[in-house]
């Protein structure tokens, strides 16, 4: 294609000039090409150096970080288990990584693996310049899985390798509950309440799940207007008929959560839902209730959004911002005339809106609608009456980080090592400082004396940070580098990558994984682990890919005797068992999953 076509998106002709340009006299040209031509006798001369090089390498040692070895497997997740500011200690040799170590520390070598390979601005050797493919879609865990996918498909050496171990595939894998959605009518009928202490409990599930990490709504207010409701003294003005429509998707939040559902066909709350959608006002009474209106479309996309509707939840969440936005939420400050309780109500609902739309666009691969310079109110800060702020105040730094992510990492397609790495290191660093203030080094800091109120607050924002933020920074280069190795076979070629930056990127990659699935695996001993819980299903779905990947990158050692293969415990059995244990519960998303890793297999 031309330079214009190319440009335009549109069908080249081929010719120069090409009909397109041709019919609008438009200059046509072709792109200069970006692809090296070696000529036959460069080509032969590579080959035989490389012949000597194998030759004289199997006399030798392989090179190494002076001063260190490579560890085991198993030297690698034991010296990585501590607090959350070390999660990247994989990735490094000694000496010990400590609280103010960095992420990534530059190796010093005791000599270049081989006279032809080029190096880095660090003085590092690096691999032979290529392409690493990130677009905005590839944000998506769904999507990551599928590029996984496609890679092993396509690849012959990834069809032919065993590369999961027999004892992690179980072919009862994808056994559960089946749940469907049904689409809202006119003619729905009305769901069956709860029992008052029913709803009560229920409200009380969203708020321990949720509550402490987001702010959806002003708790004291909603539990005083379900009382109103059930003594039926809710007033029937549009306020109150907003406040009904609240009460009936908390409630069916509440079930989702829980997994309790009335119906083993139905997705969990799912008949208080379509009862909310038929009573659901357009948008133009919606922004007549001002912050009423955003209230409910930030509960209906966390329903949605918790469903495997992400692309409807974007949509929902995106009108929620814009409705914030035209009544100045974002601008609330201490010069309005609102009560202080009001105002810390608003702060904090903006501040939610705000993270969960840079969390969907990730989840959905689409672009974020706002960056941090366009709204910038204060972020919400301890008050009388409402739970602690720092739990919401630290969900909003990694969302501010999952956007700077997208911006930076996933703005465009086909970029280069040079590129893509200074700008990883750079987020790594950001991101081990942002670790430094999660509450509880968890799991390590989790006891029986730990409140389960405390331990789930934690783990969220754990789950947020590890797959939000580490492993949406690190899988395209863990997919880069299996790619390089599904489709080269030069013995030297492998040995090379664990010792370069990226193959560094790839154990912090992994141990992030690793980290994520300690922390589901406490929640689901405890019994706190949510049933249809999006961050929950989605940092264990990408965890097991991400193990995926491991077992690739584990080929390396079969490839090179000196290669020992990384073994992260836990790895991807136990992330198959809590997507079982979801599937088993009736998630249907979580059986979903399960189904896309046996294909990937």
């Amino acid at each position: 294609s031309c330079a214009v076509c190319r440009r335009k998106k549109v069908k080249c002709s081929g010719s120069c000039p090409c009909d397109y340009c041709r019919k609008r006299d438009l200059e046509c040209h072709l792109p200069r090409s970006r692809r090296r031509v070696y000529s036959v006798e460069y080509v032969q001369e590579m080959k035989s150096r490389l012949a000597q090089y194998e030759k004289s390498n199997q006399a030798q040692t392989p090179c190494v970080p002076a001063g260190s070895t490579r560890p085991s497997g198993a030297d690698r997740v034991s010296s990585a288990t501590g607090s959350p500011h070390d999660f990247a200690s994989a990735s490094s040799a000694p000496p010990p990584v400590t609280r103010d170590s960095p992420v990534y520390e530059p190796r010093h070598y005791s000599s270049a693996p081989n006279s032809d390979m080029r190096q880095d601005q660090n003085g590092e050797p690096s691999l032979p310049e290529c392409m690493i493919m990130i677009d905005t879609p590839m944000s998506s865990t769904h999507i990551f899985g599928s590029r996984i996918q496609d890679m092993l498909n396509e690849s012959p050496r990834g069809r032919e390798k065993n590369l999961i171990p027999a004892a992690e595939k179980n072919t009862g894998a994808s056994k559960g509950t089946s749940h469907c959605y049904i689409a809202p009518t006119s003619t729905t009928a009305s769901p069956e309440l709860p029992a008052r202490e029913d709803a009560h409990r229920l409200l009380e599930a969203v708020d321990f799940f949720i509550g402490h990490t987001q702010h959806y709504f002003d708790i004291r207010e909603l539990a005083d207007h379900v009382d109103l409701f059930y003594q039926g003294q809710l007033c029937s003005s549009p306020t109150g008929r907003l406040f009904h429509l609240k009460i009936l998707l908390v409630l069916a939040v509440g079930k989702l959560i829980l997994g309790e559902s009335d119906d083993c066909s139905l997705t969990p709350g799912n008949s208080l839902f379509l009862s909310a959608q038929t009573l659901l006002p357009n948008l133009s009474d919606l922004y007549k209730s001002e912050r009423h209106g955003v209230e409910v479309l930030g509960l209906v996309a966390f329903y949605m959004q918790s469903t495997n509707r992400k692309d409807e939840a974007y949509l929902y969440i995106n009108s929620a911002l814009r409705l914030a936005i035209t009544h100045g939420i974002h601008r609330m400050g201490d010069g309005s005339d609102r009560f202080q309780s009001e105002k810390t109500h608003l702060n904090r609902l903006w501040w939610t809106i705000y993270v969960n739309e840079k969390r969907l666009a990730a989840a959905t691969g689409n672009p974020s609608s706002t960056n941090h310079d366009f709204a910038n109110p204060e972020k919400p800060q301890k008050a009388f009456g409402f739970v602690p702020a720092s739990p919401l105040r630290l969900n909003i730094v990694i969302a501010e980080a999952t956007g700077r992510i997208l911006n930076t990492l996933y703005r465009r397609n086909g970029q280069t090592e040079a590129e893509v790495i200074p700008n990883i290191h750079s987020i790594i660093h950001d991101l081990q400082r942002i670790s430094r203030e999660l509450p509880l080094g968890f799991p390590k800091a989790i006891n029986s004396l730990t409140p389960r109120l405390s331990m789930r607050t934690s783990a969220s924002l754990h789950l947020m940070l590890y797959q939000q933020a580490i492993l949406l920074t690190i899988r395209p280069i863990m997919l880069h580098v299996a790619r390089l190795i599904l489709r080269r076979n030069e013995p030297i070629y492998h040995s090379s990558i664990t010792t370069f930056s990226i193959g560094r990127l790839f154990w912090t990659g992994t141990e992030a994984a690793r980290r994520l699935l300690e922390i589901a695996l406490v929640l689901k001993r405890e019994g706190i682990l949510a049933i249809f819980g999006f961050i929950d299903l989605d940092a264990t779905f990408s965890a097991a890919f991400v193990m995926l990947l491991t077992a690739i990158f584990n080929t390396i050692s079969d490839d090179n005797d000196h290669g020992q293969a990384f073994t992260p415990s836990p790895g991807l059995s136990e992330a198959l068992e809590v997507l079982r244990y979801l599937s088993n519960r009736g998630n249907p998303f979580a059986m979903e999953r399960l189904r896309e890793l046996e294909k990937a297999w």
